[in-house]
Order: C-alpha cells, then structure tokens, then sequence
C-alpha cells in the first residue's frame, strides 16, 4: 500500500506485523518506481540513493533535465496510482521530495484498491 504525507508519496508497506509496518521510502537504496515527468509526459525510474534526493534513470536518449519540472508517479507498476506527486527535479539529474521523510510523525496509508471490471 502506498505511504503518503498530505498527498505526497513518500513509500509504500513493504511488511506488516501485529501492531507496527515496515516502509520502503522513496530515498531508500532498494527503491525504484515508474515516474512521469510533467512536461510531454517522459517516463523514467525513480531510483533511491540513499541520501536525501532520489535520481532518475533511463530516460530517453538524448534527454536534457530540466530544473522545476514536477514528477509524478506512472502508475505503470499497479501499485501506485497515476499522478501521485512526488517532487521536482533539479539540474543533477535528481528529484527534490515534496515531502522530508526524517520529518515526519504522521503519515497516511491509501487502502483504496482499484478492482478491475470484467465482463
């Protein structure tokens, strides 16, 4: 499930137990996610580092990053909804976090789950 502080992505459940849950954030050097960037909607990987600021991988070739250009998830993956905001990139190739995970104290779980229709 994903973890949001307010409306912006921070991670998702990973593991739960009796009365705690385990949260892979966005920082995280096991994370990566399906990212679209605002501008022509340009699919990337969101990949943690470890550090503050996640990068972004595999992007087209030949693609020049621009600085303020919001991220938003993909959705690609099914378990992130589309257009979640996440943060803003910067000229090293790196996404700056709406939300400062070591600041946080409360946080947000989406238990809304889409059901596929079949007919």
């Amino acid at each position: 499930m994903p973890v949001l502080d307010n409306n912006y992505l921070i991670g998702r459940v990973v593991e739960t137990n009796y009365l705690s849950s385990r949260v892979l954030l966005l920082s995280d050097l096991n994370s990566r996610i399906p990212v679209t960037l605002d501008e022509n909607d340009t699919q990337a990987i969101l990949k943690g580092t470890g550090g503050k600021q996640p990068v972004l991988e595999y992007l087209p070739e030949n693609f020049v990053i621009e600085e303020g250009v919001a991220v938003y998830t993909s959705g690609k993956d099914q378990i992130y909804e589309a257009g979640t905001p996440i943060g803003k990139t910067n000229l090293k190739g790196s996404v700056t976090l709406f939300s400062d995970s070591s600041q946080l104290s409360f946080t947000k779980i989406d238990l809304t789950k889409k059901i596929k229709e079949s007919f």
